[in-house]
């Protein structure tokens, strides 16, 4: 299976031809396919897997980042878009991370999980 060079460039300036060269086919090792990503700034992580779909689960007021290490810890994929902010608390700044969306929990799972 051959692989294309990354298309997505951080100052917008990509060359069509660049972009789309073949640049060879992927190694049989993890290792030397994990490198060779890091290289070209994909992941592999993210892949969509057969059967596997995003579900929306809404989690109790306050308890979004806990509900998505109770996620990880059972192997599953989670993500909870976040922020950091500054708020008071005691009298003293502090940096909080908050959620972006409040009360939600996006799962990648198949239906049977």
């Amino acid at each position: 299976m051959d692989v294309l060079k990354n298309t997505e460039v951080r100052d917008g300036k990509a060359d069509a031809k660049e972009t789309n060269e073949r640049i060879g086919s992927i190694p049989e090792s993890d290792e030397a396919f994990k490198v060779k990503d890091l290289l070209l700034g994909v992941s592999v992580e993210y892949v969509p897997k057969e059967g596997c779909e995003w579900y929306v689960l809404r989690a109790t007021y306050g308890r979004e980042i806990k509900a998505l290490e109770t996620i990880r810890s059972l192997g599953g994929v989670a993500y909870v878009p976040l922020y950091r902010t500054r708020e008071e608390r005691d009298g003293k700044i502090k940096k909080v991370l908050k959620p972006f969306v409040q009360q939600l929990v996006f799962l990648y799972s198949s239906k049977e999980e």
